[in-house]
């Protein structure tokens, strides 16, 4: 397992991931617009959070294959402080019951953005 900076070169991959997520998380809330699995959108979704200033993140990597990534955008204001804001599809992980890799992850950008 290699945790490696979020590039954009990553997109394709993690556009795939987060169509994988939200194609399981349409069939619990059903009500959830169905373009949240389209390929297209998620790809516009995730290249318009990548162009925002102050957003960083890491992709988690096995044997060339993404399994998991995490961005927000760095923000510092009255009411939260300093902090990082993940956005719903920010991020996407291929076994979300994998505490100890989505721990990783976390501690992987928390690193930069502290």
């Amino acid at each position: 397992m290699e945790i490696i900076p979020f590039q954009h070169d990553h997109l394709p991959s993690a556009s795939d991931l987060l169509v994988q997520q939200f194609s399981g998380i349409l069939k619990a809330f059903p009500l959830l617009p169905k373009r949240v699995t389209d390929q297209g959108v998620a790809k516009a979704f995730l290249a318009a959070q990548f162009e925002k200033r102050d957003c960083y993140g890491v992709m988690m990597m096995e044997q060339d294959r993404v399994i998991g990534y995490l961005f927000g955008v760095y923000d510092e204001n009255a009411f939260f402080g300093r902090h990082a804001w993940v956005p719903f599809g920010g991020i996407a992980f291929e076994d979300k019951n994998d505490t100890e890799k989505l721990r990783r992850l976390y501690a992987s950008a928390g690193k930069r953005w502290i």
